[in-house]
């Protein structure tokens, strides 16, 4: 139980001394399983809904398995300076994974997200309908899914068509995520080169790549071609969120 005390119940007390409550007892129970409605939070967090007392709350990434089924980390902002992550799974059980430091945020937060990408099957050809995260058209995310997708390519396109999205892929912000993952030395992409008809080693896009160098846009490092076609699948995928 959080070391908090008061008379009052916890709706008579304003906001920042919830907010100062509920961070030190979710320090406390860094590690555990967060049931809001026992008293592992003690009294102070029962019945609050701490989305709504937090002075923010990110979706750091997020699954959508089915229309009532979500997986992925939120981060909660207490005012602490701190970032509180919970990850919460398909059947809403939330589990507080980091208490991260407020000189810490920018890369321990996109640390966490590479290692929920790895455990959440996404290397093993389980696939979520789709994916939203706050780090989309960052180099990293697109990259991680890239590396993470080998030998599941044809599951990852298999995927897509079985859902029955195809039709509502964007081509033009395809190619927005492919332009922020890389540079091209080259004649540039055109939005038809990101038509779903495009896709495969035999296809217009790889015809297209087959004449142009790839790089990652961040460290400058070559893009195999068969990591690109990868990566051209990836940019499907997030243009679907």
């Amino acid at each position: 139980m959080a070391d908090f005390d008061v008379a009052m119940s916890p709706d008579e007390l304003p906001n920042e001394v919830l907010r100062d409550a509920i961070a030190r007892a979710l320090r406390r129970s860094a590690g555990r399983v967060v049931d809001t409605t026992s008293l592992a939070l003690s009294l102070v967090v029962n019945d609050i809904d701490w989305w709504e007392i937090a002075v923010s709350a990110q979706t750091l990434i997020e699954a959508i398995r089915h229309e009532d089924e979500v997986d992925g980390l939120l981060a909660f902002d207490f005012g602490t300076g701190e970032r509180f992550v919970v990850e919460v799974d398909v059947l809403d059980r939330q589990t507080l994974v980091a208490v991260v430091p407020a000189d810490e945020h920018d890369e321990t937060l996109r640390q966490l997200v590479r290692g929920w990408i790895w455990r959440s099957g996404w290397g093993n050809g389980h696939f979520p309908i789709l994916i939203r995260s706050i780090f989309a058209g960052e180099v990293w995310l697109a990259r991680e899914l890239t590396m993470a997708l080998r030998g599941e390519e044809d599951a990852l396109s298999s995927h897509i068509e079985t859902i029955d999205v195809v039709v509502e892929t964007d081509s033009l912000e395809a190619m927005e995520h492919w332009d922020h993952a890389v540079m091209v030395e080259g004649d540039a992409p055109t939005a038809e080169l990101f038509e779903w008809d495009a896709r495969g080693d035999q296809g217009a896009f790889a015809a297209w790549l087959a004449n142009v160098a790839v790089s990652w846009d961040d460290t400058g490092a070559p893009v195999a071609p068969e990591d690109a076609l990868r990566l051209w699948l990836v940019c499907q995928y997030l243009a679907l969120a």
